[in-house]
This record gives structure tokens, C-alpha cells and sequence, in this order.
């Protein structure tokens, strides 16, 4: 099987020749690695394309983030932003200063938009050199955490509590700008999109106010890219052993989490009915540890998560910038070893 195979056969809940194995969020590592900065990608989308075939050369994952500028259309719905040379853009100035703005905002055409084009020229030339080997994803914003880079952490969580229901039209909106970021990327082939929700971390959010208003807008997208015949993996960070039954009736094509929920609860909780992606700790054991510790560490969330099949090793999150070549080499070798 090749990893485009393997990675797919996990989300239909099957075993595969071996565990896949795909270290999520891995773009800004590979620029950073190969020396192509943020702003560069968006004036010469084949210098990222470039350093992302290298790194794929140097260690290859069974599935590879095509897309990395995973709130790339911020300017567009009327944020300012800074491009930083090596990680993640900075929204400045958010688009929602006053709860009242909500009411001026409106559509978007992002086939016109510069920002989100040049995602879509790295990820098309990635697919057309990839995509029959290697499955494809495009990095997006779950609605929760899309329209949270439009407001503020902080006054989005007052407004939780003041203004419930201007936040369920805030991300009502921030629904529809997704689901025509995905359709972006769907038409040039990408096998799916990894929506990232940080903010709407079990830290954050309690069980009670993810279900009313994060569950039913993640359902929404997870019903677009259906449509659109992609996969769609979501991502959530922090501690959200307390969401899982939510997760298991949104029903994505997989669940992604972090390293602080527990590989064998969620398996448990949801296992049976969702593909599980994770989840090493990305910054102690990947970035900071040995090969030797990164070995038995994933040999540790294989044996949890691996029996059965419906499982995909990943990071707890983002590949810290700097992660040693070595100790991700070390992580896909635990998993070609592996048996179930």
C-alpha cells in the first residue's frame, strides 16, 4: 500500500499493511527547515512546494499539509494581519471591534482573493506531484475558531455569556467563509481538509458550550466537504476528553486531538465509529526528546490506539519549528514496525 492507501483505509476504520503514520500541521516546519520564508510561499508558491517535496523526500508521511495558511482568509472578510517570515500570519486588527459590526459584514469572493490563490497554487502543484502516492490535505479553521480570529478570544468569550445570539451569526458566518475556503482547494484535487478549532479547546469551552456553539457549525462544514467528496478531519486542541460523544455524532472523517486527552479514552468513547489521529506531544517528546524516547512513546500510542484498525499516528499538534529530523524519522519507523 502506499500512503495515500494507507491513510484512507484508516478513515474507513480498516487495518492497512502497517499503522499510518502523519505527524500533523507539518508546513512550517518543512519552510523553516529548507529556508523559504512565509512571505516568500505567497509571491512563489513553487518555493513551498519545493521545500515541502525535500522534507517529504527526507521523511515521508503517509499523508502531507498542502495548505499551511490555515486563516487565509482574514483580509478578506476585513481583518488586518502581519505576515511573520516563519510561522502563522497575525491577525492585528480583528474584523469584529464592536459586537454590532456583525450586522456590516458581508459575502466574500475568495476566488479573487491574492492570499487564499497562492494556497491554492502550492496545493495544486503538491497534489499533482503527490496525490497518487500521498493523501493531500489543505489546513483550514473550524467556524468556531475562524470567527474567533475575527473577534478576539476574549470578547468572544463575553459574548458567550452577553450576546449568545450574536455569536451564533458571527459563526454562522464564519461557516460559510470556510466552506468556500474548502471549496477552493476541493477543485484542485485535494483529498481533504484538517480544520483546526484552538479555540475551541476543552481548556476554553465547557462540554455545555461546545455543543451550542461549536457542534452544529462543525457539523455543517463536515456536511459540506461530504458534498464536495473530501474528507474532512477535525482537529481540536487541548483536553476535550469531555467531548467526545459530541464528536462521535458530528460523525467527521476523523478526529484529531491533542497529547493531553487520552489515547485509550478516546478510543473507547469513539473508536468504533470515527478514524483517531494522534497524538505525541509535540514539543517535549518531538521537539525536545530522543529518538530512542520518541520510539517508545509512539510504540505506547500504538499499542492504545492501533488494535482494530480506524487509527493514524499524528502529533498532539503543530511540528514545532526546529523538530530534529531524526526523531520524526524515529516515529514513522515505530509505526512500519507496527502490527495490530
Amino acid at each position: 500500500m502506499n500512503g495515500r492507501q494507507r491513510f484512507e483505509a484508516a478513515l474507513r476504520l480498516e487495518e492497512a499493511d502497517h499503522v499510518p503514520v502523519a505527524p500533523i500541521f507539518q508546513g512550517y516546519w518543512a519552510l523553516e527547515r529548507h529556508h523559504v520564508t512565509v512571505p516568500d510561499t505567497l509571491i512563489q508558491p513553487q518555493l513551498a512546494v519545493e521545500a515541502l517535496l525535500r522534507a517529504q523526500d527526507e521523511c515521508p508521511f503517509d499523508a502531507l499539509e498542502v495548505v499551511w495558511d490555515w486563516v487565509a482568509p482574514v483580509d478578506a472578510v476585513g481583518c488586518e494581519s502581519r505576515i511573520t517570515p516563519t510561522s502563522s500570519p497575525l491577525v492585528t486588527k480583528p474584523a469584529v471591534r464592536q459586537i454590532e459590526d456583525i450586522e456590516s459584514l458581508r459575502p466574500v469572493d475568495l476566488s479573487n482573493d491574492a492570499r487564499v490563490q497562492a494556497s491554492v497554487e502550492s496545493a495544486r502543484l503538491l497534489v499533482e506531484a503527490l496525490g497518487d502516492e500521498t493523501f493531500c490535505y489543505a489546513t483550514i479553521a473550524q467556524p468556531f475558531t475562524f470567527a474567533n480570529q475575527m473577534r478576539r478570544a476574549d470578547a468572544l468569550m463575553l459574548d458567550i455569556m452577553k450576546r449568545p445570539e450574536a455569536v451564533h451569526a458571527l459563526v454562522a458566518y464564519a461557516t460559510e467563509v470556510v466552506i468556500q475556503q474548502a471549496r477552493e482547494y476541493a477543485r484542485v484535487g485535494v483529498h481533504g481538509i484538517f480544520a483546526c478549532d484552538g479555540a475551541a479547546s476543552g481548556d476554553l469551552l465547557s462540554p455545555k458550550h461546545y455543543r451550542e456553539f461549536v457542534a452544529p457549525y462543525t457539523a455543517r462544514l463536515n456536511e459540506a466537504a461530504r458534498e464536495m467528496g473530501i474528507a474532512h478531519i477535525q482537529h481540536v486542541c487541548g483536553n476535550t476528553t469531555g467531548n467526545l460523544e459530541t464528536v462521535r455524532e458530528i460523525g467527521p472523517s476523523a478526529y484529531s486531538f491533542d497529547y493531553t486527552t487520552d489515547v485509550a479514552v478516546a478510543k473507547e468513547k469513539v473508536g468504533d465509529a470515527v478514524c483517531l489521529i494522534g497524538n505525541i506531544d509535540p514539543s517535549e517528546i518531538l521537539l525536545f526528546g530522543d529518538a530512542d524516547q520518541v520510539q517508545r512513546v509512539t510504540e505506547e500510542c500504538l499499542a492504545k490506539g492501533a488494535p482494530d484498525g480506524g487509527f493514524i499516528v499524528g502529533s498532539g499538534c503543530d511540528i514545532c519549528l526546529g523538530t530534529p529530523l531524526e526523531n520524526l524519522r524515529a516515529m514513522v519507523a515505530a509505526c512500519q514496525a507496527a502490527t495490530y
